[in-house]
């Protein structure tokens, strides 16, 4: 009798064993940097975005202030687009000076992005490992996890440090010549047109609302944008 209880005892201590050692591992998984693009003049975008990458519980939250621009030259951007260049290659720059492995990722996030409506974030956040995994075995540079279109790719991808190098050298913050392109174009210019960097582009996950995006991680559109304003303002 003795000994059974001995045996019921062990059993019940390994049991226990192991579930401290399961809850160490996941809760102590290493993480990826992402750093999120914050502007000041949007505090309810800035809200939701870092409340959207807590659900994933899969990053390192580096907030970054935006660049706003007083003046510019004789480009045709928009001082938003001017800015938006000036705010990525900043980051890049902060990025490559810190130092890092060749192919270590990093998460880069504008802060007017959103989730699937629905999908919960254990799905998204095992959809974006998947791409990684992806990316990993094809050799790519660079993952869009959001909807790509023209000028409108920037607001989530997930980038390799030695592409980041790669981008400050081909691409350009000048705005003193009117071909200046904005940062999206010039990225896809370097991907596309010079192959000197090979990209993924994630899979789509539809929205119901009227809003054109549709890939992973989505972006804010007009449908969306009063509902977050009443729930951070």
């Amino acid at each position: 009798m003795l000994r059974n209880w001995t045996t019921v005892y062990g059993l019940v201590l390994i049991y226990f064993i192991l579930l401290i050692l399961l809850l160490f591992f996941k809760t102590n998984k290493p993480k990826y940097n992402a750093y999120v693009i914050c502007s000041n003049k949007y505090l309810y975008r800035k809200s939701h975005t870092l409340a959207v990458l807590r659900q994933l519980d899969m990053f390192n939250v580096n907030e970054v202030d935006a660049v706003y621009p007083t003046t510019k030259g004789d480009c045709k951007l928009s001082m938003g687009q001017y800015g938006c260049i000036l705010s990525h290659r900043t980051l890049w720059k902060s990025i490559i000076d810190r130092k890092g492995n060749e192919d270590e990722w990093f998460f880069i996030f504008e802060d007017d992005i959103d989730l699937p409506a629905n999908y919960k974030p254990q799905q998204i956040k095992d959809l974006i490992l998947k791409e990684l995994d992806r990316a990993k075995k094809e050799k790519a540079d660079i993952i869009y996890l959001g909807h790509c279109n023209r000028n409108r790719c920037t607001h989530a991808y997930v980038i390799k440090f030695k592409a980041i190098k790669t981008l400050l050298q081909l691409t350009s913050e000048n705005c003193k010549l009117p071909s200046t392109k904005p940062i999206d174009v010039q990225m896809k210019e370097v991907i596309v047109d010079k192959k000197k960097m090979t990209a993924l582009y994630s899979q789509h996950l539809k929205r119901k609302s009227n809003c054109k995006d549709d890939g992973i991680i989505h972006q804010m559109c007009g449908s969306t944008i009063g509902y977050f304003k009443n729930k951070y303002n």
